[in-house]
């Protein structure tokens, strides 16, 4: 039986970079999405909590 060449010879950085976008694209509308009122309080309430420096 003849066996099928690999056509495909990426490297880890291409293949890092191909997972990335296909990633974002399924992705994308939950990052568009706006932050909930409650998570931003809370949010804004640790920021307040944590010393500076």
């Amino acid at each position: 039986m003849k066996q099928i060449p690999n056509s495909l010879n990426l490297t880890q950085d291409q293949v890092n970079l191909i997972l990335g976008q296909m990633l974002a694209s399924l992705y994308q509308d939950l990052v568009d999405a706006p932050v909930p009122e409650r998570l931003r309080t809370l949010l804004h309430q640790l920021e307040e909590q944590r010393p500076l420096g």
